[in-house]
């Protein structure tokens, strides 16, 4: 054929320049428009906190990866029409640092992967047809002039065209991953996307749940709640966006520990008159001390006896306080599940906790009205301050993992701490205990704080273990102070302590308070207030280090156990 033939030819299979370059330059337009709305929206999702909106934006940003991928495939079968080739600076430009710049716009506004899954897996297909398209067409030129050597085929195509394979593309690892399974791949991060949809919305009806008036309804969404907690946490362990959603949902919970119950101080009240009228019709003179004490302050209380009017359905008052005081257990123990494992050496002595899911989240139960036992429960971060506890809140053989908080709170009934276990600082400062405090055989690993405590009826640390600081400052002691065979291995502070009916007890014949040698004197403080009874100091020696501690008491070495006589 002439060559003017065969330019004829060409251009007649040719579309024209103009042309080309018009539809060319609406894809750039396009390609930009979406780009900047993908930025716009994912701004937008960044700033925003309504999950049903952050996920309308997830979808968006999802539809615009697949839409941005299309627009980059036309732009280069388009090019592959024309006789123009692009640079090596515009092909990294277009198919590398446009899908890098969305994706990381992507990631740091927190949006799920979604759009740049896709990206990520249409880029590379891309890519490859426009690979293949570009020399095609360049084979077709070559066809008119001389056939292609052996050697360019092997360099310039992959192996499985060569041999009419499927077309296959290659990762960073350069295995082959087959186009059929990045789409597999796409339609997974869209039922990731519905899944993530479908917890929220279990969570939202879980939430109404709560307020439901059936028993049965409220345990179910407490149980849901954690368990949806569980589910984000497992779905993405070190995310934060998920992290908080989490979080989000343990405030849910311990909003609902903190929320009112007016028929909680309704019972206690109830409760005090009826141990009020037993108290008189008991005769006076075989009242004991603390009972004889009781009876006063409920005379004070209830000055204007006739007034009070005593609930007129008790019984259901009882059944509706009972069911309620099971669903707020149940939030606890949900949390005790996910709590820290306490794991303990040969001599049973507790050395560490082990996190659990849930330990790194933030906990508030301050200002709350307790009025449900917490015994035999792990408690992470208990923070209670100023929170008032009625009847049956009991904490006996309880185990705070990390700080527990009970600064200003109010026990109206008795105090429960029988062998409770305080592994970092236990704080009561400024708490009032209106009836007994039974802190027997507790174990403080870390500083016990008291200082302006209130105890108003016995106080009882017997056998209570203090590791680290203990601390009685200012504190009031209105009845008997029981700290028989309390072991204090640090410094101690009863300084202006106030014991105003009789002096502590630390020793009997059998049970002796012990402190140790390792304690410097002056780090033992026993000068109490000017108008309390005292704390009777004598002096005991072990292995020639003498010290004044309470009369009884013994010294002891912590490294050999080896015990004093009693101090005289």
């Amino acid at each position: 054929m002439p060559k003017m033939d065969k330019k004829q030819a060409q251009q007649n299979c040719t579309p024209s320049h103009s042309s080309v370059t018009n539809i060319q330059r609406t894809l750039y337009i396009i390609l930009a428009t979406l780009s900047l709305f993908f930025t716009i929206i994912s701004v937008i999702h960044f700033l925003i906190n309504d999950k049903t909106t952050q996920t309308i934006i997830q979808i968006l940003a999802y539809i615009l990866g697949i839409a941005i991928g299309i627009i980059l495939f036309l732009i280069a079968h388009n090019q592959s029409k024309t006789n123009h080739s692009s640079g090596i600076i515009m092909i990294i430009f277009l198919y590398f640092t446009i899908p890098a710049y969305l994706i990381g716009i992507a990631y740091f506004s927190k949006i799920p992967m979604d759009a740049g899954a896709a990206l990520g897996y249409l880029i590379p297909l891309v890519y490859a047809f426009y690979e293949k398209l570009s020399k095609s067409k360049e084979n077709d030129i070559q066809e008119n002039t001389s056939p292609p050597s052996s050697a360019f085929v092997q360099k310039k195509f992959p192996t499985s065209i060569q041999n009419n394979s499927p077309i296959s593309i290659q990762n960073n690892n350069n295995s082959p991953i087959s186009i059929q399974n990045n789409i597999n791949t796409i339609h997974n991060v869209t039922n990731v996307i519905d899944e993530q949809s479908e917890r929220e919305r279990i969570t939202n009806n879980a939430y109404k749940m709560l307020n439901s008036k059936d028993l049965t309804s409220r345990i179910s969404a407490v149980k849901t709640l954690a368990n949806m907690a569980d589910s984000w946490l497992e779905d993405s362990p070190n995310c934060k966006k998920d992290e908080k959603k989490c979080q989000d949902i343990i405030d849910i919970l311990c909003v609902y520990i903190r929320s009112p119950f007016p028929l909680a101080e309704k019972i206690e009240e109830y409760e005090a008159h009826k141990e009020l009228e037993k108290l008189q019709k008991t005769e006076s003179e075989k009242l004991s001390e603390e009972e004889y004490s009781r009876l006063q302050i409920l005379l004070k209380r209830f000055e204007n006896s006739d007034e009070y009017e005593k609930p007129k359905d008790i019984t259901t008052d009882y059944a509706k306080f009972h069911e309620e005081q099971d669903v707020r257990r149940t939030i606890f123990v949900e949390m005790s599940k996910r709590s820290s494992a306490l794991t303990k050496d040969e001599n049973n002595n507790i050395f560490k906790a082990k996190p659990g899911k849930w330990s790194h989240f933030q906990f508030d139960f301050s200002r709350a009205p307790i009025f449900y036992p917490l015994n035999n429960l792990k408690i992470e971060k208990g923070n209670f301050s100023s929170a008032k506890f009625y009847s049956d809140a009991s904490f006996s053989w309880a185990a705070f993992t990390q700080t527990a908080d009970f600064k200003s709170a109010t026990f109206a009934q008795k105090a429960d701490f029988k062998f409770a276990v305080f592994v970092q600082i236990a704080d009561f400062k400024s708490a009032t205990f209106a009836q007994k405090a039974d802190f027997m055989g507790a174990i403080f690993t870390q500083g016990a704080i008291f200082s302006w405590a209130t105890f108003t009826q016995t106080a009882d640390f017997m056998r209570a273990t203090f590791t680290q600081t203990a601390k009685f400052k200012s504190a009031i002691f209105t009845q008997t102070a029981n700290f028989r065979s309390a072991t204090f291995s640090s410094d101690v502070n009863f300084s202006w302590v106030t014991f105003k009916r009789f002096e502590p007890t630390f020793t009997t014949k059998l049970r002796k308070a012990q402190f140790s040698i390792q304690t410097a004197q002056k780090d033992y403080k026993f000068s109490v207030h000017p108008d309390s009874k005292p704390i009777r100091l004598g002096k005991a020696e072990l292995d020639g280090i003498k010290r004044q501690i309470p009369v009884g008491a013994v010294l002891f070495d912590p490294d050999s156990g080896r015990i004093s006589d009693p101090a005289k």
